[in-house]
């Protein structure tokens, strides 16, 4: 018998001598992942915790933010945790995007969604092509 009318959480199997009874809860598995490891997957839903660490210290980069919301299939896939007590999120305002990311972002071409390195203006080309590459010191 699944349920009762008492309690719908309450459920009762019976096999030849045993009986077997359990009390579910409303509870759903999850797992937690850094950001590094959330590159290359691309994820059902997003739960994203915004709020600053212990430290105080800013652990948000604008790579990393980039990165966990690009990670999810569609946007009403997104949550966040409830901002705590005392806090808020006003530290995101402050996060830049880097100017290289800026230059390789104008390389995308609008028409056809691919990379083309002829739109890109004032990037260094052997940074493109050979990005770890140190250069001389003149």
């Amino acid at each position: 018998m699944k349920g009762s009318k008492k309690n719908p959480a309450y459920s009762e199997f019976h096999f030849s001598k045993t009986e077997i009874s359990y009390w579910t809860f409303g509870l759903e598995l999850g797992f937690a992942v850094t950001i590094h490891k959330l590159q290359g997957l691309t994820l059902n839903k997003l739960i994203i915790q915004l709020n600053r660490p212990p430290t105080g210290k800013n652990q948000m980069t604008f790579e990393g933010f980039l990165v966990a919301l690009s990670r999810v299939r569609n946007q009403e896939s997104i949550r966040r945790l409830p901002i705590l007590p005392g806090q808020n999120i006003n530290y995101l305002k402050e996060l830049r995007s880097p100017f290289k990311l800026k230059q390789w972002m104008q390389g995308i071409d609008s028409s056809t969604g691919l990379w083309n390195r002829q739109l890109i203006v004032n990037l260094d080309p052997e940074n493109v092509a050979n990005p770890k590459r140190k250069r001389k010191k003149n």
